[in-house]
């Protein structure tokens, strides 16, 4: 995201409200933790392709098709 300060501003891969975190205190992730994050983020692009998460589904399926 960013800094302000000292801190860097960091927000979930999922959105929501940021937060700041010490540079002293943060750390790179692992690729097993990468890789877990990649994943979810792809899984939820496809539930909301597929209307499983409160879009137009119909719609959806006519492009799909």
């Amino acid at each position: 995201m960013g800094h302000e300060g000292p801190y860097l501003q960091l927000r979930p891969l999922s959105c929501g409200r940021e937060w700041d975190a010490d540079t002293h205190r943060i750390q790179p992730l692992t690729p097993a933790e990468l890789l877990r994050a990649r994943l979810a983020e792809a899984n939820e692009r496809s539930r909301t392709k597929l209307g499983v998460n409160g879009s137009n589904g119909a719609e959806t399926e006519r492009q799909i098709r």
